[in-house]
């Protein structure tokens, strides 16, 4: 596994937001980024949450809660040779410009349980996301919008449980089919090989 939380994560945490994600595999140490506004107190709850900037029209299409069902493909990094299928639950909130993810689902493959936070940077265009797991490893992504859909794209190493090092890309999209279901889809290239459908969650709105 790679490196513990990046110090930028560490002043996030300072900032008020609690933090535990991403399951159990992880990256080299992120590149530096420029951290995220400071977190501010949530919307009271008969309130309608929204977001400062781009994020107020890109992203309210995430905040609520979800019943989320998960089907795992056959792929060499979790090591399945079959498919997988799960249930959980997601809910993402407005803190401010930043939005925080929290998702649990249960598999045959075991339990996988992530925290995710989510910003605009200004100077890139783009969306940072860093989820990180119980254990404090972290993975950034980098969200952009394509049409109607959002395209996010992570690279990592993990070194868990194998006698070599896997390399691997993951490129993933979620598509939003309604105001009660959005779906997520993703495919991932683990060294030299090709691109391999690696998850599909779908995701039902129980509230917003």
């Amino acid at each position: 596994m790679n490196s513990r939380i990046p110090s930028l994560v560490s002043a996030f945490i300072l900032s008020g937001c609690v933090l535990f994600s991403q399951w159990a595999y992880a990256q080299d140490p992120p590149i530096e980024q420029t951290a995220p506004p400071a977190a501010q107190t949530a919307p009271a709850p008969e309130q309608k949450a929204t977001l400062s900037g781009p994020a107020d029209k890109d992203l309210s299409f995430l905040l609520g809660k979800w019943e989320t069902k998960a089907k795992i493909f056959p792929n060499a990094l979790l090591g399945n040779t079959e498919e997988v299928k799960g249930a959980g639950t997601a809910e993402y909130r407005a803190f401010g410009v930043v939005v925080e993810g929290s998702r649990v689902s249960e598999t045959s493959l075991g339990r996988f349980e992530d925290k995710e936070f989510i910003w605009y940077d200004q100077n890139t265009k783009t969306y940072n996301i860093i989820s990180i797991s119980p254990e404090g490893y972290a993975i950034n992504k980098k969200m952009t919008m394509a049409g109607e859909k959002y395209v996010i794209e992570y690279s990592g190493r993990d070194k868990a449980g194998t006698p070599k090092e896997k390399d691997f890309t993951v490129r993933a999209k979620y598509k939003i089919v309604s105001d009660t279901e959005v779906k997520y889809s993703s495919e991932v290239k683990i060294g030299k090989a090709d691109f391999v459908p690696f998850l599909q969650l779908k995701m039902q709105r129980v509230s917003k």
